[in-house]
């Protein structure tokens, strides 16, 4: 089995995968307006895709960043954290050295979801 998508309840779904598709690099490749607005976006290799949609339902903010967050592979984080930072995120975490040399931080976006890189 393969992940087809991982599906996220936002207010305004429009907005959160515009701001997606420019600050992180992802293709939205099918945009619904009517309904839910439900946004479908696709990675560098389209495998994975995130689901941005409105149900009226709540929002999925409350969990912290070890809880849920979208992760997001770079090469270096402190110049993407500068350039998401510029882009409306703020800094959730420093950034986090394991005893293996890896690195993290987590960020929050200007919509309120957690992002990791």
């Amino acid at each position: 089995m393969n992940i087809e998508h991982i599906a996220i309840n936002v207010a305004d779904p429009t907005a959160v995968a515009n701001w997606y598709a420019k600050h992180m690099g992802l293709r939205i490749i099918r945009a619904d307006t009517d309904g839910n607005r439900i946004h479908f976006l696709a990675d560098d290799e389209g495998r994975t895709l995130l689901e941005f949609y409105a149900n009226g339902l709540g929002e999925f903010l409350q969990a912290g960043p070890w809880t849920f967050h979208i992760a997001f592979n770079v090469s270096e984080i402190a110049p993407d954290c500068e350039r998401l930072t510029a882009a409306g995120c703020t800094p959730a975490t420093d950034i986090i050295t394991f005893e293996n040399g890896d690195q993290t931080q987590f960020m929050k976006d200007p919509f309120g979801l957690h992002i990791q890189l």
